[in-house]
């Protein structure tokens, strides 16, 4: 079976209890859950028993140890998942509107998953990839951008495919490199 891999985010999300507008008051807040658009995906691919693997980083916290239980629990190849001594776990808050929309107040840049090692393990889990799917919403720094074109070129040299998510936030549109 071919191997599917993703590159992007993994983080915590934490949820407003109520609906409303924004985080300028306290309010309740439920969470954290295992989240991360690249890792609610490839989460899906492992337990549909797929062979799979994610590239990304976490913090060496609770927030990243919930992560990588639930990921490797259901069969997800984390070895390309770097823990980082120095940074959390990344971090989305989240509050639905009464129209249903929702904002987010990210914590993705200066988290352990906004700058990816490139390490050996990083190296073996995309040269393993026969298929990359690509998350738009990783696409929120010109490291992302890069790392995924890369990886893009490298899966389509050795005869592999690429999709895309189209899933971008209104909060990285202006990301440099983004629109190359």
């Amino acid at each position: 079976m071919k191997k599917v891999v993703v590159i992007g985010e993994v983080l915590v999300e934490i949820m407003a209890d109520s609906i409303g507008d924004g985080f300028l008051e306290a309010i309740g807040l439920t969470g954290p859950f295992p989240s991360g658009a690249p890792a609610i995906f490839i989460d899906q691919v492992a337990r549909l028993g797929q062979p799979c693997g994610i590239v990304s980083a976490v913090g060496d916290d609770d927030f990243g140890i919930i992560n990588l239980k639930r990921l490797s629990m259901d069969g997800v190849d984390i070895s390309g998942v770097s823990i980082d001594p120095d940074r959390p776990t990344g971090s989305a808050f989240v509050r639905y509107h009464a129209d249903g929309s929702r904002d987010f107040v990210y914590n993705i840049k200066h988290s352990a998953c906004g700058t990816i090692p490139r390490t050996p393990e990083v190296a073996q889990v995309l040269e393993a990839a026969d298929h990359l799917h690509v998350m738009g919403s990783s696409l929120s720094s010109s490291e992302f951008v890069a790392l995924n074109l890369e990886a893009a070129r490298k899966v389509k040299t050795n005869g592999g495919t690429i999709s895309f998510d189209p899933n971008l936030r209104k909060e990285i549109l202006n990301t440099p490199g983004l629109r190359d």
